[in-house]
C-alpha cells in the first residue's frame, strides 16, 4: 500500500507531457486499474471506491487500457460485493476486449467469467456471453486443446 501511495503521490506532481515518450504511457487510467487491481488482490476495504473513482478517467484514447481498467473495476465491483454493478462494468469490459481483440483481454474475460457467482442471474448471463465472445475473438488454436477458444475463456 505504501508504494502505491507513494506512485499516487509522485504522479500527482509530474508532468507527463515534459518527459520522454515512453513515460507518457503512464496516464491516470491505467494508475487507477493498478489501484484497483492492488486492492482486488489485497481484498482492500475501499476496492468499491477505487472501482468507482477510476470509471471517471476512463478515455476512448487507448483501447487496451479501458479493457485492464474496466476488467478490473467489474472485478473490483464482484470482489467487494456488489455483483449487479459489477456485473453493468463487465458488459462494458466484454465490449471493449471484443472490440479490440487482445491477449490480455482474452485472459481477462476468463479470469471474469470464473469469478462471477453463477447463483446471481445476470452473472450467469454475462458468462454466456463471455464465452461466447471467447469464441469470437480466439485468433488461434491452442495446442492444448483440439477446440479453438475453450482454453482461454472457461468459466
Amino acid at each position: 500500500m505504501r508504494a502505491l501511495d507513494r506512485a499516487t503521490t509522485a504522479f500527482d506532481y509530474a508532468n507527463p507531457d515534459a518527459e520522454q515518450a515512453w513515460i507518457r504511457f503512464y496516464q491516470r487510467p491505467r494508475l487507477d486499474s493498478l489501484t484497483v487491481s492492488t486492492y482486488s488482490q489485497l481484498r482492500h476495504p475501499d476496492l468499491g471506491r477505487a472501482a468507482k473513482d477510476a470509471l471517471p478517467n476512463l478515455g476512448d484514447d487507448d483501447s487496451k487500457v479501458s479493457i485492464a481498467v474496466l476488467s478490473d473495476a467489474a472485478t473490483g465491483y464482484v470482489l467487494s460485493g456488489d455483483v449487479d454493478r459489477g456485473v453493468e462494468v463487465g458488459r462494458r469490459f466484454v465490449d471493449a476486449a471484443t472490440t479490440t481483440p487482445t491477449t490480455m483481454g482474452r485472459h481477462r474475460l476468463a479470469s471474469m467469467a470464473a469469478l462471477l457467482p453463477q447463483r446471481h442471474s445476470a452473472a450467469r448471463d454475462l458468462t454466456e456471453d463471455i464465452r461466447a465472445a471467447c469464441r469470437l475473438i480466439s485468433p488461434w488454436p491452442s495446442p492444448r486443446s483440439p477446440r479453438r477458444g475453450t482454453r482461454h475463456c472457461r468459466g
